[in-house]
């Protein structure tokens, strides 16, 4: 395993005095960090910081600190040179450091005359990215059956790799702590073995950047059909042929089959239901439905689509105002795939929303060439070890909903 950097480096976090709408004018009221050789913790570094102003109630609260606590401690030029003797030209790394923590350090040395040193800086929040590009509440579950995490702040990264809730007060070296714990998983996540990963690998050491030197060595492109395979088409059952209006509303009686948990049957709901199983049953015939918030639209116009679609082996398509509206869809759609027979649904967006793989495997091409990993021109057949394949194909939206 290539990891270079892993050798030392230093994780921290500061705690500001958030009383400006500039970030950068926020004072820095503590310093934690975390010095580390080999990914184990060496030593750390904590001091309180000296403000000029008062303490915002919110940074009172956040932190746990108050303005007494600060009154003795050291002026914010001494805080930071001892910050940087202990860095010692260390790789420096914070999340969301280049939002907020890297910014934070280059607008106090201006006001001091303490300059950071010049040293690797990197952004855990990158990272983040890099290994759940698929994240926030309400997110469904990945192609693979895992789930992302809620976010990517430090918070939701822990809550999803041990299920513990976020720690409170925030305190600077606890954070550091933290942020150096998830770091491992992180890290671990992006060097699997697994195409996707080996792929990001070798982007980010063909462009040189730092987090490539955290990672295994990936010296040659990885095939694009074998990063985005073509999808088994879904299996279509047979239909049923059994579908009927009140068979719909007998799902969302007390007893049926929709009920129980947490739900509790509504007749707005019931009539809902009903009528949507009778609208698609005749065919041709649309309505107009008004309903009020707390009927629970989405289950009473999802649950007669799918049961219409398994019954005539035909495609329902359910098309949302909102992408809101879309989420809850996909999440509702989840939720039911443990609740009814099995049922196929496919999500749909629109084409601004799709890559064109043409177009990412010529740029994978011309990113080998520039590094000297290949001197022929792309072509829709290259050599072996190229970035693309083969088969070189476009994704493009197609019609999709709740199958039969």
């Amino acid at each position: 395993m290539d990891r270079r950097l892993t050798s030392g480096y230093v994780v921290f976090d500061l705690e500001a005095n958030a009383d400006r709408s500039d970030p950068p004018a926020h004072e820095i009221i503590e310093i934690g960090a975390v010095a580390t050789e080999r990914g184990q913790e060496v030593e750390t570094f904590t001091t309180l910081v000296r403000p000029t102003r008062r303490l915002r109630d919110f940074t009172r609260e956040l932190t746990g600190l108050g303005d007494a606590d600060l009154v003795t401690a050291p002026e914010p030029a001494e805080a930071l040179a001892a910050f940087y003797r202990f860095v010692d030209g260390r790789p420096l790394v914070a999340h969301n450091g280049f939002g907020y923590d890297f910014r934070l350090l280059d607008a106090a040395g201006e006001r001091t005359g303490v300059r950071p040193p010049e040293v690797t800086r990197l952004d855990s929040l990158e990272l983040a990215h890099l290994v759940f590009p698929r994240a926030g509440r309400g997110v469904t579950a990945n192609i693979d059956g895992s789930r992302p995490p809620q976010g990517r702040s430090l918070d939701d990264l822990v809550r999803h790799f041990w299920g513990d809730e976020p720690r409170d007060p925030h305190r600077a070296l606890d954070d550091a702590r933290l942020l150096h714990q998830v770091l491992g998983p992180l890290l671990a996540t992006l060097d699997a073995d697994e195409p996707a990963r080996r792929l990001q690998r070798w982007v980010l050491a063909t462009t040189r950047h730092p987090w490539a030197d955290f990672l295994r060595s990936q010296p040659e492109p990885i095939l694009l059909e074998d990063v985005v395979p073509l999808p088994d088409p879904p299996q279509r059952a047979a239909p049923t042929g059994i579908f009927t209006p009140e068979a719909v509303g007998d799902m969302f009686a007390d007893g049926g089959a929709l009920m129980g948990r947490a739900r509790k049957p509504r007749s707005q709901q019931v009539e809902m239901a009903t009528d949507i199983a009778d609208a698609l049953l005749r065919g041709g015939h649309p309505r107009l439905i008004e309903a009020p918030t707390g009927t629970g639209k989405t289950l009473a116009y999802l649950a007669p689509s799918i049961e219409f679609a398994r019954a005539h082996g035909e495609t329902v398509i359910v098309a949302p105002h909102s992408k809101v509206l879309q989420d809850q869809v996909m999440a509702t759609l989840e939720e039911l795939q443990g609740e009814l027979d099995p049922f196929n649904a496919v999500l749909v967006k629109g084409a601004s929303n799709y890559i064109d793989l043409d177009a990412l495997a010529g740029e994978l091409d011309a990113l080998a060439a520039e590094a000297g990993e290949g001197d022929e021109p792309a072509s829709d057949e290259p050599e072996a070890g190229g970035a693309t394949s083969g088969r070189t194909r476009r994704l493009e939206p197609a019609a999709g909903g709740a199958e039969g």
